[in-house]
Parts: C-alpha cells; sequence; structure tokens
C-alpha cells in the first residue's frame, strides 16, 4: 500500500448506504506510522487525514 491509491474498508455493514472511498495519502509520522502498520486516508473534505490501520483496508486501484 503506497501513496496515490485508491482504498475501501474490507468491512462495510450492509444498512451502510455509503460506499467509502479513499486514497492513500501518507504517513505523516513516518517512523510512527511504520511500525503501526497504519496510514493516513483523505476519506473526503468531512475526514481528511484519517489513520487508518493497513489489515482493514483493500486496495482497488494502484497508482503504479
Amino acid at each position: 500500500m503506497k501513496v496515490g491509491d485508491l482504498v475501501r474498508p474490507i468491512n462495510t455493514y450492509e444498512d451502510d448506504p455509503i460506499n467509502w472511498v479513499g486514497v492513500v495519502v501518507g504517513p505523516r509520522w513516518p517512523t510512527l506510522l511504520a511500525k503501526s502498520g497504519r496510514v493516513v486516508v483523505y476519506w473526503n473534505s468531512e475526514y481528511p487525514n484519517d489513520v487508518e490501520c493497513k489489515d482493514n483496508l483493500e486496495v482497488i486501484n494502484e497508482s503504479r
């Protein structure tokens, strides 16, 4: 998972009407996040810098 990849949550709820898609914008704190297995995801203007666990995300389009 790298900066620019499009991601979505692996577990979605059936009653959740929103299909979340975000872009990995990179770690704000590289050493801390690299050790924890987390990335910073831009979901929308309401959630611009959410720290998410990589295990809970699925890459749907790579930026390479």
